[in-house]
């Protein structure tokens, strides 16, 4: 599913072409490149080089994305890496590190910092209008499968880094930085089902140097009918509901001390994977990188993942250590 929804933003930008399939299943390589006029596919990824690609769509289990990831930058190819671009910190040195050493783009699949409501956001946040932020409380519940590798440790890598990562500590620390200490709980509450997700629901608590606050609750459990993805940030002037749409859109609600809510609407606004997309394309092309997910990030969401992971087993608050780089990329 993500794979069609990231391949449909490139190609709807007018600059790329699909050169290549590769899948694990030979009908559904076939099917996918059918569907979008490609008359390349194959059961081997290593075998996408003979389409001769300028750079690689990446959205795989954790598990094979190691692999592909791997053989790609010993090929030397840019990449859009679908979801966090390692499952551990040694995995993120070491690409960050290939990437540097031969020029390479790397982007991580977090559209939400392309997000046209998530900008809003950040430039309430920035213009003063909510006066001090105090406290954020965010709300991520998906109803994962447990069929799917999502619900799947090995697979997936756990909750913490497939889920609660994209929704929404890469977008939170977008807004507000690296928090300072950090302490979590989780629990394997639901349907049992072998070689599970160890989270199947996590609670995240966060503290700033400015002593602000942030609560993160993320979890494979929800039911439609039940709100379960939003953001409500409280500051000294006002308040801000962020109502994010799963693949765009959204909404923010602006309360103040006087005066009625303010409720934006950006159904309309530009699909936040094909801006993505064209960052991407610029970047690969030489020009302008704005790239918002790249390794520097990604070193970020994945020390953020281990340590919710480290606390949540441990049952102990962690200090986090000061970046040791600042995450480089201008606002697109």
């Amino acid at each position: 599913m993500m794979a069609a929804r990231r391949t449909k933003a490139f190609l709807d930008t007018g600059n790329t072409d699909l050169t290549g399939v590769a899948s694990r299943s030979f009908g559904n390589a076939e099917a996918f490149a059918t569907r979008h006029s490609c008359g390349f596919f194959t059961t081997d990824f290593r075998d996408l080089a003979e389409s001769d690609p300028d750079f690689i769509l990446v959205e795989t289990p954790h598990l094979a994305q190691r692999k592909v990831v791997s053989w790609a930058l010993k090929q030397k190819y840019h990449m859009l890496i679908g979801s966090c671009m390692a499952v551990n910190m040694r995995d993120m040195k070491s690409i960050r590190l290939a990437a540097a050493r031969h020029h390479l783009v790397l982007e991580g699949g977090f559209e939400a910092r392309y997000s046209e409501v998530w900008r809003q956001a950040k430039d309430v946040i920035r213009s003063g209008r909510l006066g001090e932020v105090s406290a954020v409380q965010a709300t991520a519940c998906w109803a994962a499968r447990t069929n799917s590798w999502y619900y799947s440790e090995l697979q997936s890598g756990g909750m913490p880094l497939t889920h609660m990562t994209y929704a929404f500590l890469n977008p939170i620390t977008w807004l507000f930085g690296m928090p300072r200490k950090l302490s979590a709980m989780a629990n394997s509450i639901g349907e049992q089902v072998p070689g599970m997700v160890n989270e199947v629901t996590c609670v995240a608590n966060m503290q700033y140097d400015n002593g602000m606050l942030c609560t993160l609750l993320a979890s494979y459990i929800h039911h439609p009918s039940s709100p379960a993805w939003k953001i409500l940030i409280q500051g000294t002037g006002g308040a801000m509901e962020l109502l994010p749409g799963e693949f765009g859109g959204g909404r923010l609600v602006l309360h103040s001390k006087e005066g009625r809510p303010v409720d934006l609407d950006f159904s309309a606004s530009p699909d936040p994977f094909k801006v993505q997309a064209e960052v991407v394309i610029e970047a690969v092309r030489g020009g302008e990188n704005l790239l918002q997910n790249n390794p520097d990030q990604a070193m970020q969401d994945v020390t953020l993942a281990a340590a919710i992971v480290r606390s949540a087993r441990t049952a102990k608050t962690l200090t986090l250590p000061p970046p040791a780089f600042q995450p480089q990329g201008n606002p697109t």
